[in-house]
């Protein structure tokens, strides 16, 4: 399966890269109503570090 990316991820890409550059440690991608299980260890979504 080929997966795309689409318009409204670049922002969050640009913002992720942003927060890594400014010594985040990581930054987790994920769907609004995934957040309080993906503040545990179920992290579903993309991970950036």
């Amino acid at each position: 399966m080929r997966k795309k990316l689409f318009e409204g991820i670049l922002p969050k890409i640009d913002n992720a890269f942003s927060a890594i550059d400014a010594g985040v440690k990581q930054v987790l991608i994920g769907h609004a109503d995934d957040l309080l299980r993906n503040t545990t260890d179920n992290n579903e979504g993309t991970l950036i570090f």
